[in-house]
């Protein structure tokens, strides 16, 4: 998967591979995975309040780019008319290629290949500074 952080840092930040996705009740989530999140608990309570289901995402690999690739160029010299996700996207191996072309490298090199690689926002509270690498 390919990382966006959205506004005020809009730029794509790094890759990481997607091991699972599931879906329970926050309290499930929470106590499933809720110590590997860097989210407080009175954050996760806040974003899932009043809702019945919560979908946990589970990532390994997580790869920084040496620099973020900024909004600007993503529109202008990568991905024609690109516009951020909303939740996330699927891109082309030509638009993978072209985006992110040594973690293309290492998926095509790895025994798990992808035909596409998926977008998604990043669109909590982290300091991009701060963010694990």
């Amino acid at each position: 998967m390919v990382v966006y952080a959205t506004t005020p840092v809009r730029a794509v930040l790094g890759t990481c591979v997607v091991d699972d996705i599931g879906a329970a009740t926050p309290n499930v989530i929470w106590k499933l995975h809720g110590a590997k999140t860097g989210v407080r608990r009175r954050d996760f309570d806040a974003y899932f309040s009043g809702r019945t289901v919560a979908i946990a995402i589970t990532v390994s690999r997580p790869r920084r780019l040496r620099a973020p690739i900024s909004l600007h160029a993503l529109r202008t010299d990568l991905l024609d008319r690109f516009s951020p996700p909303q939740s996330f996207r699927y891109l082309t191996p030509c638009q993978t290629q072209a985006l992110v072309p040594d973690e293309w490298a290492r998926h095509c090199a790895s025994p798990r290949t992808f035909d596409t690689l998926s977008i998604g926002p990043f669109d909590g509270e982290l300091d991009v500074a701060q963010a694990p690498s």
